[in-house]
């Protein structure tokens, strides 16, 4: 038994990290998104729409994410893949603003967001069992809330500094 303690301190402490540094990659680009749009020359309804399909795409993914996040045997790959897949998209977007592209960009990051959540429980759960779940789960959401905090303060200076592209690069360096 002893021989797993550090074994399992060191995941619980790689998962507070992960938990740290996805924690603007699961929100995405919230209000820099509406920020470079209305650069872009867009109206307030049409930020106001592509925002919403994302909450929607969301919406309708979370019950299809938990599923596939209990079903699966590779949670991390999910975890992975999600992240890579919103930083991917949200960067990609940067270079090519079409409206097609902004509003495909904020479905993924809707359904990736979805699926981020159920995976970074179900792999929780499994590194630190029932008795375990409440202590990590307070632990895994005091690191989200430090990551958003830092993130939001690393994007306030980068977006000042150097311009609200640079909330991008942010992003995806973040994931």
């Amino acid at each position: 038994m002893n021989n797993q303690q550090p074994a399992v301190l060191r995941s619980t402490r790689a998962l507070s990290l992960v938990n740290f540094s996805l924690a603007d990659v699961r929100d995405g680009l919230g209000p820099f998104l509406g920020i470079y749009l209305v650069a872009l020359g867009w109206s307030p309804a049409e930020i106001g729409f592509v925002m919403t399909i994302a909450g929607f795409a969301s919406l309708i993914a979370t019950t299809p994410a938990g599923m596939l996040a209990d079903a699966t045997r590779y949670k991390r790959l999910l975890v992975v893949g999600c992240a890579v897949l919103v930083a991917t998209v949200n960067l990609v977007l940067l270079f090519w603003p079409q409206t097609w592209f902004i509003a495909f960009s904020q479905i993924a990051t809707g359904i990736a967001a979805a699926a981020i959540g159920p995976a970074m429980l179900s792999l929780t759960l499994g590194l630190v069992g029932q008795t375990g779940l409440a202590h990590q789960l307070g632990q895994n959401q005091a690191y989200n809330h430090g990551g958003n905090a830092t993130a939001a303060v690393l994007a306030a200076l980068a977006g000042y500094f150097y311009g609200v592209e640079a909330v991008f690069y942010l992003m995806a360096f973040m994931a």
